[in-house]
């Protein structure tokens, strides 16, 4: 599933990405948090790093083909109109980083929304509640035009 996301964002002219560090096991962090979160091309983060599970809006099955793909990850849903779900989330994000079952890590973008890029906002508390190791993952887009942030006014995406 990972080559597969990899040749597909290379169709969408991410061809040229730069990986600095080594990531880590899920013995040393069983969470990944990246940020900023900005479009859906921060998707290049999954592929590269094995497909982890992802904590992610339970929406996202609507999207065509993706839909499918993120379920493949055995995501952690998140339902925003439910009142429980926050304590489920928590709850699950726990399990899955403390268990000794085979789990893949967990990819957490903890800001929980997507912004413009230009600073991070505030960390919802949910990968640290665990209270295992994380290793954070930056996203850099070295384009000179943000063609990549989804705030912008007007119609959505």
């Amino acid at each position: 599933m990972g080559f597969i996301g990899r040749m597909m964002m290379r169709c969408y002219a991410c061809q040229w990405i730069r990986i600095k560090g080594r990531m880590a096991t899920k013995a040393e962090a069983p969470i990944l948090i990246v940020g900023p979160h900005s479009s859906f091309f921060d998707a290049i983060a999954v592929y590269w790093s094995n497909v982890p599970c992802l904590v992610n809006r339970i929406e996202n099955l609507q999207l065509p083909l993706f839909g499918k793909y993120i379920d493949y990850t055995q995501p952690v849903y998140v339902w925003r109109e439910d009142t429980n779900s926050r304590q489920n989330t928590i709850q699950e994000i726990n399990r899955r980083a403390t268990s000794d079952e085979d789990w893949p890590q967990v990819m957490i973008f903890p800001e929980g929304t997507c912004t413009n890029r230009s600073c991070l906002i505030t960390f919802k508390p949910g990968a640290f509640y665990p209270g295992v190791p994380v290793q954070p993952v930056i996203i850099r887009y070295r384009n000179r035009t943000d063609s990549f942030t989804w705030t912008w006014d007007g119609p959505g995406a």
